[in-house]
């Protein structure tokens, strides 16, 4: 069994701790030293370093994200009680800046935005509210007018250790009738700050995932990806005989359910 003899080691010839700043935040490299002169048991030796920040008061989010180990010396031949020696070098960097993605870790989880437009057709002018005469017509005789709208997509990833399995029979349930949060729901923190935000009930529509699959450091990855909007419903306007609106409606598309818990 691998065994670390000094941590953090500072030796100018083995290596010394150094930390960087970059356009991508602060990055730093640290070095120990292993009684084994098996580099997979060197690397495996300090598992718990992974995800750990490199200061956990002035810099919480420069984390470890990588090992590498290489041969320093040994083990004497004959000699049962020399395993031999490795230096370990473990890397720190800054995650969420330039789309840097933090460290992989059971029960990580965040939220990334994205935004994008599409064209719907409307049939009357928005400033005209029904019922008000002549100038509340259709738009071009009737034929609409096409307009941009946005939308926004909210993708939730979240890792967790390989033996606690997803509900992936929810997960198709939803994906498949594309249902609205039914009560409010709390999304993680967005990537690289602490921004956490609810939307309340028929503001979020489950879209699609994409996992499990297998990721770094024995944990398993799920991406949840949601439309956010005020709503979505369906809105348009009862006309009367003669082509001209007089109540506008709202008609629910979407059913309702329970959205909490799926990453």
């Amino acid at each position: 069994m691998a065994n670390v003899l000094k941590w953090p080691l500072e030796d100018r010839e083995k290596g010394c701790t150094d930390l960087r700043l970059s356009p991508s935040g602060f990055e730093a490299t640290r070095f120990g030293l292993v009684e084994t002169a098996d580099l997979y048991d060197a690397v495996k030796s300090i598992p718990d370093q992974m995800g750990a920040a490199f200061d956990t008061a002035r810099l919480p989010k420069c984390q470890a994200f990588g090992y590498s180990a290489k041969w320093w010396r040994g083990p004497k031949s004959g000699v049962a009680t020399d395993l031999g020696h490795a230096i370990v070098r473990v890397e720190y960097r800054t995650s969420g800046i330039n789309g840097r993605l933090p460290p992989p870790l059971a029960w990580l989880v965040y939220t990334q935005l994205s935004c994008a437009s599409e064209s719907i057709q409307v049939y009357f002018d928005v400033n005209q509210p029904p019922g008000t005469g002549p100038l509340n017509g259709p738009i071009a005789n009737g034929e609409g007018a096409p307009k941009l709208v946005g939308t926004v997509q909210a993708t939730v990833t979240s890792y967790r250790s390989a033996g606690l399995p997803f509900d992936m029979t929810r997960l198709i349930d939803l994906a498949r009738r594309k249902c609205v949060n039914d009560t409010p729901l709390a999304l993680p923190a967005v990537l690289g700050t602490a921004q956490a935000f609810t939307m309340a009930p028929g503001q979020a529509r489950f879209e699609s995932f994409t996992g499990p699959e297998p990721a770094e450091n024995g944990t398993v990855k799920l991406q949840v990806v949601l439309a956010l909007a005020p709503d979505f419903k369906f809105r348009w306007r009862l006309e009367d005989d003669s082509g001209f609106g007089v109540a506008d409606q709202a008609n629910d598309l979407y059913e309702a359910a329970n959205l909490a818990g799926l990453w």
